[in-house]
């Protein structure tokens, strides 16, 4: 299977705080008309759903890996950069309006190949 064949789609941790195993949320979609979920009914684990062609984790907590490659889902809590940067809003009281801020123009260049999520 490529990637071309399968779209993952929502994928998040339920929670923001760092640690191991923290349930996750993601849509798994087969996009390649030869492949399928099968047999969808014998998937009966909580927080996992099926359809032929979508495999659903929802507030889902995978167990510890079973082979030597796999690995359990981890997130690490990110250090924060050192901002110096200041922004400046005038805000007017009593008046509904949008106020913007290009927050990427306030972190470091990241180094290739990283980037910010978009």
């Amino acid at each position: 299977m490529k990637s071309g064949d399968y779209e993952v789609t929502a994928a998040e941790f339920v929670s923001a705080d760092a640690g191991e195993n923290k349930p996750i949320n993601q849509t798994i979609t087969l996009k390649n008309e030869n492949f399928v979920f099968y047999p969808t009914e014998i998937i009966d684990v909580k927080g996992i759903t099926t359809t032929d062609k979508t495999l659903t984790y929802t507030n889902f907590t995978p167990k510890a890996p079973t082979r030597r490659r796999e690995r359990p889902s981890t997130s690490k809590k990110a250090t924060m950069p050192d901002v110096d940067k200041e922004v400046t809003l005038d805000i007017v009281n009593n008046h509904a309006d949008t106020y913007t801020v290009d927050l990427s123009a306030l972190l470091p260049k990241l180094e290739s190949p990283k980037n910010t999520a978009r």
